[in-house]
């Protein structure tokens, strides 16, 4: 398990660095992976809906504590991947401590959390982002200290779509 880096740790302009890395990073595996030219790709913000969710809000239900929640259970339509390099905490009184990105049965990264908690920005972010492609089972779980209904915990990335699926230009 790793921890993530927080905003104080990295700083404003290594953000931003990191910010246009992964999103070509993203763009360079959609189009290897789907040989369609890079003008017609668009890279956008993640939304909640993108990951299942009914509402665009980050909302999460933890109904078991001191274990793994799951929060996304979805699988990825044709032509979309996403990518996430972090995590965010707009809740007063977390209970998440760990989050757990899965495909499937097949673990990609376990992430600790739980120092985000205690800072004044609670925004941190991965050393390796967490990659989906096309067609692919998107599994998070939540390890929470507690059950809690609404926790906002909000997952940093980005989504690759061909133009025209929701940005038509």
């Amino acid at each position: 398990m790793v921890k993530a880096k927080t905003l104080a740790v990295l700083g404003r302009e290594e953000v931003r660095a990191l910010e246009e890395d992964v999103k070509e990073k993203l763009l360079e595996i959609a189009v290897s992976r789907t040989g369609v030219p890079r003008e017609r790709w668009v890279i956008r913000d993640l939304l909640p809906t993108d990951l299942g969710l009914s509402a665009d809000t980050w909302s999460f239900d933890y109904a078991t504590a001191n274990a793994y929640n799951q929060i996304i259970d979805t699988k990825l339509g044709d032509r979309t991947f996403i990518i996430i390099f972090g995590v965010a905490i707009n809740d007063p009184a977390p209970k998440a401590t760990v989050i757990k990105f899965q495909r499937a049965a097949q673990v990609k990264d376990v992430i600790s959390i739980e120092d985000l908690h205690v800072v004044e920005e609670p925004i941190a972010y991965f050393e390796e982002p967490i990659v989906y492609e096309e067609n692919e089972d998107v599994d998070i779980y939540v390890y929470a200290t507690e059950t809690k209904t609404g926790e906002k915990l909000i997952l940093l990335g980005y989504i690759a779509e061909e133009k025209g699926k929701t940005i038509t230009e």
